[in-house]
């Protein structure tokens, strides 16, 4: 039975590729980056997350840590040097001040779940969509939960940062896939090795042998000055077998070049 971390999912999304979707956040990244929109997600292990202004006072969260990782002056204060991410306290705080972020899910759980919401998807041309964190950090379960999901007549899509081994991906996930948004987060090596922490010579390897995978549009949504070498590219005028549909190439706009 293959189990994963999920930060968070999120139903009835509009922007995460075509129609209505359910939006499946995986916990745990490789990259870094100072811009990113889910950093709770970046780390690959559950996390405490706390909201001071709802917390009453009441104590309950330092009687229940077994890290004594919380202590109480008006409002809780948590040391996340000594918090192991247990979730006790989550699980008890009246105020939902404290929130465990990250759970694990085996794949049939995670795929009944999913399910739920076939009529929207079927309604609306919706599906699916992967998305983090990283979704191929956990590769052998986003491909067994993309097999799941295809067998059903489930339109899927995964949000990836491209920084995964070519042949495991291709091997899990790439015959499953109807949507690939790939993200280039910066086209310059140096600068992205200095601003997300890893080189970038993997990814635009990556990108490459998707556009190439006889894909049946490629699309780059041009978002400024971080356009790789060679600019836009293109696509291949026909689909071919170990290719998805659709990949769209991002080129993110942000002051970090």
């Amino acid at each position: 039975m293959k189990e994963a971390l999920i930060g968070d999912i999120g139903r009835y999304a509009a922007h995460d590729g075509p129609g209505i979707r359910t939006v499946v956040f995986f916990k745990g990244c490789p990259l870094c980056c100072p811009w990113c929109h889910n950093p709770e997600f970046i780390a690959g292990r559950p996390e405490i997350a706390f909201y001071p202004e709802r917390c009453i006072g009441c104590g309950d969260c330092r009687d229940l840590c077994p890290e004594t990782a919380l202590t109480v002056d008006r409002i809780a204060r948590l040391d996340r040097s000594r918090c192991t991410g247990c979730g006790l306290c989550a699980a008890q705080c009246p105020a939902r001040a404290l929130e465990q972020v990250g759970k694990i899910f085996a794949v049939e759980e995670l795929d009944a779940l999913l399910r739920r919401d076939i009529l929207f998807y079927e309604t609306s041309g919706g599906g699916v969509t992967l998305s983090g964190g990283e979704p191929t950090a956990q590769l052998a379960f986003c491909g067994e939960l993309l097999q799941r999901l295809h067998r059903q007549g489930i339109h899927t899509a995964m949000e990836t940062n491209g920084l995964f081994v070519w042949d495991d991906f291709r091997a899990a996930c790439l015959d499953h896939l109807d949507l690939i948004l790939f993200d280039v987060k910066i086209a310059d090596p140096d600068t992205h090795r200095r601003i997300t922490g890893v080189d970038n010579t993997l990814i635009f390897a990556n990108l490459a042998r998707l556009a190439a995978a006889a894909l049946s549009s490629l699309r780059a949504l041009q978002g400024g000055k971080n356009r790789p070498p060679g600019g836009r590219g293109s696509a291949p005028k026909a689909p071919g077998p170990g290719g998805a549909a659709r990949l769209a190439a991002i080129f993110y706009r942000h002051r970090y070049g």
